[in-house]
């Protein structure tokens, strides 16, 4: 698999490996590093990364870990994990993810009344325009009230909405609502299909067969 991502990406290389816990480093943690440090080519070696996934606090930690080799003269006696600062950088489109990662209910193990609510695509994107309809709104009560003279404009934040709404693409109405409605369609021809497949699959397990086709 590495050699085949090696011919389409070249220039991108192994620098560690990740694991999923709460816990601390185990025995096997140095084994896998071990295997790693044969595949990567980095002079630091392979990074560990650890994602704490017991959501203590409402958090979702990371913490990365290079290995040095412990000797006494020439006899290697072993590994020694070193942690190393680590720095979370994600776009707008992964905090989202992530935030609705995080909002569930650690104890039940359950979704909660947000995730519920953010089940269908449609009830999604409601949620997500209406977000942007809300910041909309901020920004035109902050430069009304900057023309207004009853707030003091900011350089930085002028010139941020300006270079927002450059990249913003300009369509007419009638192209922007034909759009929407060609995504909305393909979404719902999706979702039927989900429900159709998740019927037939429910249908053969009740008859005790295997036999009955898909679509």
């Amino acid at each position: 698999m590495h050699e085949l991502h090696q011919r389409v990406a070249p220039s991108q290389i192994i620098v560690g490996w990740f694991s999923t816990t709460g816990g601390g480093l185990n025995s096997s943690d140095a084994l896998i590093q071990e295997h790693y440090s044969k595949e990567v080519t980095a002079s630091y070696g392979p990074v560990h990364l650890r994602l704490d996934t017991s959501l203590q606090q409402d958090k979702l930690p990371c913490s990365t870990f290079v290995s040095r080799g412990l000797a006494l003269g020439d006899k290697p006696l072993g590994m020694e994990f070193v942690e190393v600062p680590c720095d979370v950088a994600y776009g707008d489109v992964e905090r989202v993810g992530v935030s609705l990662l995080v909002s569930g209910d650690p104890e039940k193990g359950k979704p909660t009344a947000e995730q519920e609510t953010l089940a269908t695509s449609i009830t999604r994107l409601t949620a997500l325009l209406g977000k942007a309809q809300a910041y909309v709104e901020d920004v035109v009560a902050y430069v009304e009230d900057v023309v207004a003279g009853r707030r003091e404009g900011d350089a930085s934040v002028g010139r941020y909405l300006a270079d927002t709404l450059a990249v913003v693409p300009h369509l007419e109405p009638a192209a922007f609502e034909r759009m929407f409605n060609e995504g909305v369609q393909d979404d719902l021809l999706l979702s039927y299909f989900a429900h159709l497949v998740r019927s037939q699959v429910s249908l053969a397990e009740r008859l005790g067969t295997a036999a009955l086709p898909l679509i």
